[in-house]
């Protein structure tokens, strides 16, 4: 299979979240910076190596304050939390705005909690009747997250969008996850930046 792209990244196969039940044709290889992308299908994942401890970095990524600091998508408007995320079950919500949908609230709920190794949450739609829900296609179902792996000091942190659970109408939006890649990589520059500066 020959090697794709998106945005300069390479495509690669990655390692799925638990929730990823589905089929995989991940391709590529590493560029020459280190940074990677994975794909397989539904489940899309940026790579960068930070030249910081993970302890650092992950205090960030549990601080719901500092999420719009470091967001690449320039979604994110302020968190209405402010309490640290410390384990599973978790619930943080945020301010958000976009072109197409306005100013809309989200709450995340903390699926996976490992301390300076792994965070991921379940995003969805905050105060919405259940008639909302229902015309928009069903809840989106999608998870967000990061993985980090430290070696002698520099963590390679790994951004996750996995939409393998959800509704046709949230993998079509999102051309399964890689319409999100430009704002996975700005993220991960700017987390970069956030703590080595």
């Amino acid at each position: 299979v020959e090697p794709d792209s998106w945005g300069g990244m390479t495509v690669n196969p990655g390692p799925m979240s638990a929730w990823a039940v589905l089929r995989q044709n991940g391709i590529g290889s590493t560029d020459p910076e280190g940074a990677t992308m994975s794909d397989t299908t539904y489940h899309v994942t940026i790579s960068r190596q930070i030249n910081a401890p993970a302890s650092a970095i992950f205090a960030v990524l549990c601080d719901p304050t500092r999420h719009p600091t470091f967001d690449g998508s320039e979604m994110l408007i302020e968190s209405i939390t402010d309490a640290p995320l410390s384990a599973v079950g978790d619930v943080f919500s945020m301010h958000m705005e976009n072109e197409r949908l306005g100013k809309y609230d989200m709450e995340n709920r903390v699926v996976e909690y490992e301390q300076d190794r792994r965070i991921m949450w379940e995003p969805y739609p905050k105060d919405r009747t259940p008639e909302e829900v229902a015309d928009m296609g069903g809840l989106p179902q999608h998870l967000w997250g990061f993985t980090l792996d430290e070696e002698n000091g520099t963590t390679t942190v790994t951004e996750i969008f996995d939409c393998s659970s959800s509704p046709d109408w949230l993998k079509e939006a999102t051309d399964n996850g890689k319409n999100w890649v430009p704002a996975m990589t700005a993220s991960l520059e700017r987390l970069d930046k956030l703590v080595t500066s």
